[in-house]
């Protein structure tokens, strides 16, 4: 990650190397892909967000579009 920065419509945006697999809806679109490890990785990702130690941590905005792919 290189940075976020708040100078999109208000939105706090997350600045990152580009990804050379895209994002999480374009990947499953691809029949050649498996799609189960990366969705259980999200799953993964929101239950820890969920389950924090200091108390849930609010998301927003949660679609494929906006899931990067390493």
């Amino acid at each position: 990650m290189f940075g976020i920065s708040t100078e999109f419509d208000s939105t706090i945006s997350i600045i990152s190397e580009w990804m050379p697999m895209g994002n999480a809806y374009n990947y499953v679109q691809n029949t050649e892909n498996d799609p189960r490890p990366l969705l259980e990785d999200i799953a993964n990702g929101l239950y820890y967000l969920h389950d924090h130690e200091l108390g849930p941590i609010v998301h927003e905005d949660l679609k494929g579009v906006s899931m990067l792919g390493l």
